[in-house]
């Protein structure tokens, strides 16, 4: 029963997700693809910026992970998981960003916003995070953009959404509007009540 969900992908009707960081191993998935002849979407490539001629050739979407890394070496430049987005976009290969980890998803328009600093476009950094990352997962027909059919998944904010002081002011899923409360938010409001201690 494993296997069945990669008959799609040995048919050609589904890509393979490949989590590789450094470029010996992207440089490693692309053969194997190659060899079986799948499609491939890079995930977390923390190196892709060292492997760009190889992606563009074979067209492979790349799903970045976290940009607000260190290096993954030593010899390699202070920015180069801040500048690798705005390089990958600039060669032609598409991206999206990913957050790898539940708890750190609410960092996603932070890592979009970082890269913009770093030469990323800002449409394209918006796009990264809502339309390629659904068509590069087949379901641009569902979700990525605002259109009549596409489950409305929606927030409204008070300012630009990649920047980090923007404040989410309302939340849409599915269409319905839902509670921004939280467990984070009930902690602030009850400790910053507090009474405060007398001065001496």
């Amino acid at each position: 029963m494993k296997l069945d969900a990669l008959a799609p992908v040995v048919e050609g009707k589904e890509p393979l997700l490949v989590v590789a960081f450094q470029a010996r191993d992207i440089r490693e998935a692309v053969e194997f693809c190659e060899k079986q002849k799948v499609r491939m979407i890079l995930a977390g490539a923390s190196e892709a910026w060292k492997t760009i001629d190889l992606l563009k050739k074979d067209n492979i979407p790349v799903i970045i992970g976290p940009v607000l890394t260190m290096p993954q070496s030593e010899d390699d430049p202070y920015d180069s998981e801040y500048a690798m987005p705005g390089q990958l976009y600039a060669a032609g290969i598409k991206i999206a960003f990913g957050s790898f980890n539940t708890s750190f998803s609410r960092r996603l328009p932070q890592y979009a916003g970082t890269s913009v600093g770093y030469g990323l476009p800002h449409d394209e950094a918006l796009k990264a995070v809502t339309f390629n990352a659904a068509q590069m997962l087949g379901l641009g027909d569902q979700l990525g953009t605002i259109e009549p059919g596409k489950i409305a998944n929606l927030v409204v904010t008070d300012g630009d959404l990649l920047e980090i002081k923007t404040q989410v002011k309302y939340l849409f899923i599915q269409g319905w509007q839902t509670s921004l409360d939280n467990k984070q938010l009930e902690l602030y409001e009850r400790f910053s009540q507090r009474p405060k201690p007398e001065s001496h």
